[in-house]
């Protein structure tokens, strides 16, 4: 039997019971309030049960306090002021917790500088949730079929994240259970004919130490400083801003001085070789993640990719580009898209965008967004991404130019002594698209492509850029049932290699 005295209580990050002590009648298991919805009849006595709803849930905890000064009161106060749900834990039951907000007071009985009182917490979708997930990674093959043997131990529907990881090329992801079915790609996406398909190109996505490869300091760019000054190297960072995530990336090293110069760069630049026809590209993907944050609204400086050609020459001719460019103080930052102007000489910007570099949510390239740059080009017609939306530009003066370098650029300002603290380049990847071969459809899903099906919070991504509209209509939200259950994945029927696909949910409880 519990002894209650001895229970810790925790709201977000705070323990409670440094201020209470938890007394009889305290209970977690008073489940959710259920509410039946039932049809009359009027010719018939009784009514027809239609479904059961469960509602929220209210937990009630009696305690004792004996307080020394006001001092306590307010702290416990400020422990439970929330304008949003938080996690409510109790120590007799560590593994699992409630999204709670308390309401109500106190209902305080004063006795000398002590006394009973009872905080009341609503639990607004009714349920507990294990403070852990669950992971499901082992199933049986038939084909194209994949199915996984899963039990929920909670009493409850869980909502499953399920991750795919492409180890070859694929069209359609089909998901099933005894709760619904839900669909990404098309199943008629065929793969045994003359088609053209992407080919990647280079790959920087996992070794960004790979960058440092490209030759320094002869980068062609949309407009050139005397002289490239500056170096990149590569540098290892972890836990960037307290978020938990970190790694290896291209940073500014050596930063240069040399008078006179309103930047201050370094460049890497990378060969693009053919494909596997020996032809270069005029339809291509360009994607890479960067993160730009400043901590302080006097740092400047500049991230940038620009790709070249070959003038008539044979020298390097710059096509087109993307910069992040924080050039004054404040937040506020540039993304801009820019080519070669209407006459092919010069260049200007053709898509300017505008947001807060600092370290909230709104930065698209901050550590709790996906950070992701991509830029789909078919000759003269573009695609460009930037938080959350991809917008159309046209430009005429690229048409018959093929791409043939890369130039990756990261600079500061020369009237600024402070730099973008994290200003640094993560990965990059590389596609011509709609190379000629045989018996291979340009499918959805490349390998190495890794799909993210959220039915916690209702969200599909694909190589972390959101991709809702790949969701087969009439799809339907999937949960896994309490007990012992089966959940089945089908593929497009050609696929060669089947993906490594996990199924993680947290257990929950009435």
């Amino acid at each position: 039997m519990v002894d209650y005295k001895t229970v810790k209580a925790y709201f977000g990050d705070v323990e409670l019971t440094k201020w209470i002590t938890i007394t009889d009648g305290f209970t977690i298991f008073n489940g959710a309030d259920y509410d039946p919805d039932l049809k009359d009849i009027k010719s018939s006595d009784g009514s027809i049960f239609i479904n059961t709803r469960a509602k929220h849930k209210v937990i009630k905890v009696p305690f004792w306090v004996k307080y020394n000064s006001v001092d306590d009161y307010d702290a416990l106060q400020l422990a439970l002021y929330s304008k949003k749900p938080k996690m409510l834990m109790f120590s007799h039951v560590p593994d699992r917790y409630f999204l709670a907000t308390q309401v109500g007071d106190f209902n305080f009985k004063e006795i000398k500088m002590s006394g009973f009182g009872e905080l009341t917490f609503i639990i607004a979708d009714g349920y507990a949730h294990s403070t852990s997930y669950k992971r499901f990674k082992d199933y049986s093959q038939d084909g194209n079929k994949m199915t996984f043997k899963i039990k929920n131990n909670g009493t409850a529907h869980a909502f499953p994240i399920i991750r795919v990881k492409h180890l070859g090329e694929n069209g359609y992801i089909g998901i099933a259970n005894e709760t619904g079915a839900f669909a990404l790609g098309s199943p008629e996406e065929e793969d045994g004919t003359i088609v053209h398909r992407n080919e990647v190109l280079f790959d920087y996505s996992k070794e960004i130490a790979q960058a440092l490869e490209g030759a320094p300091n002869v980068a062609k760019l949309n407009y050139m400083p005397p002289t490239f000054d500056s170096q990149l190297k590569r540098m290892r960072l972890d836990n960037i801003l307290g978020s938990g995530k970190g790694g290896e990336y291209v940073v500014i090293g050596n930063r240069g001085t040399t008078p006179g110069y309103g930047e201050h760069v370094g460049t890497r630049t990378f060969t693009i070789n053919p494909d596997s026809n020996g032809e270069y590209t005029l339809n291509e993907h360009l994607w890479w993640q960067q993160i730009f944050i400043a901590t302080a609204q006097d740092q400047k400086g500049f991230l940038k990719l620009c790709v070249t050609g070959i003038d008539d020459e044979g020298n390097d001719e710059f096509l087109y580009g993307i910069e992040t460019y924080k050039r004054k103080n404040g937040f506020e930052t540039e993304y801009n898209f820019f080519a070669l102007d209407d006459d092919g000489v010069g260049w200007r910007f053709y898509k300017q965008f505008e947001f807060q570099a600092d370290r909230n949510y709104h930065n698209p390239f901050s550590m709790n967004r996906s950070r992701a740059v991509e830029i789909f080009r078919e000759e003269d017609k573009f695609r460009i991404y930037f938080n959350g939306a991809h917008h159309h530009v046209t430009v005429p003066s690229l048409k018959g130019k093929k791409s043939r370098k890369i130039h990756l650029a990261m600079g500061t300002c020369s009237d600024s002594s402070k730099y973008i603290n994290y200003n640094l380049f993560e990965k990059v990847n590389f596609e011509k698209m709609g190379v000629s071969h045989y018996n291979n459809i340009v499918n959805k899903y490349q390998p190495g492509d890794e799909v993210i099906i959220n039915f916690e919070n209702d969200t599909v991504s694909t190589k972390d850029i959101d991709s809702i509209q790949d969701v087969v209509l009439g799809s339907k939200m999937i949960s896994i049932p309490p007990g012992e259950s089966e959940l089945v994945v089908h593929l497009s029927s050609w696929v060669a290699a089947l993906p490594d696909i996990s199924i993680d949910f947290e257990e929950r409880y009435k």
